[in-house]
Parts: C-alpha cells; structure tokens; sequence
C-alpha cells in the first residue's frame, strides 16, 4: 500500500504544470469564467469541473483513510484549499445563485463519498471502537452527507 502511494508521486512528473496542478487548473477555468461567462455557462463547464479535478484529486486523495487515526481531515488537503475559493477573486465575489458555488459539496459526493464507503465495506472493523470513533467524527459524518 505504502509503495503505491509513493510510487504515486511520481505519476504526474511528465506533465506540464498547467495540466498536473489543481492551482494552474482552476487558473485557467476561472479566468475564462470571468473573461468569458456567456461561453463559459455554454459549455456547461459547471458540470464538467468535477471531472477536470476529480483526477488529481483522487492521485491526491489515494492514502486518505479516515478509518486510521493519523489520517488529516479532507479540509486539510491542498485541493480542498484551492477549490474552496474557486470562483473568488479580489474583484468578484460570486452570487448565491451561482452553481460553482456548490463545487466542493459535488467532489465530496462524488469522490469522497465513494471512497468512504469502499473503505466502510472492505476495511472498517465495527468492532474497533478508534475506528467507529473515527467514523463518526464530524468532519468525516459530513463526508457522508
């Protein structure tokens, strides 16, 4: 398992930057959103942009395990920090009504929530009273949501 993970480190090593970091992506999605919004809406990239990110953020997600206790909140993951503020800048703060707002409660439900429940099925021992514990933390509970 271990040598999984770190031999995932080096799956993104011959791709360019701007195709390999969520950073460099969200760059781009983002000023074309604020460049360009009536294309932007067209293309219903709303949609698409858990697909764009959900990649690297399973590469950046595969040794989460919020079964094991030294595992770090999901919040406390890089691609968490960077698409909190998707949509954001200094000059524009996006309305209520504006889908991209729900960016991270879809990759939660559509990356997060798959692998917590794998996890659940083939890993989680509902005997260990840690790992119940861990389950029910609330900042995995709203993984579950």
């Amino acid at each position: 398992y271990n040598s999984i993970v770190d031999q995932s480190e080096s799956v993104m090593t011959d791709v360019r930057n701007e195709y390999s970091e969520i950073t460099f992506v969200k760059q781009q999605f983002g000023k074309w959103k604020l460049q360009q919004s009536e294309s932007y809406k067209n293309a219903y990239i709303t949609q698409c942009l858990p697909l764009v990110f959900s990649p690297l953020l399973r590469l950046e997600m595969l040794g989460w395990n919020p079964i094991q206790p030294s595992c770090p909140n999901f919040e406390e993951y890089s691609w968490f920090l960077c698409l909190m503020t998707y949509g954001y800048t200094e000059s524009h703060d996006p309305s209520a009504d504006d889908p991209d707002t729900n960016l991270i409660p879809i990759i939660v439900n559509k990356v997060l929530l798959p692998k917590v429940a794998k996890l659940v099925q083939c890993c989680w021992d509902p005997f260990s009273t840690q790992q119940t514990k861990r389950l029910i933390d609330p900042a995995v509970m709203a993984t579950l949501r």
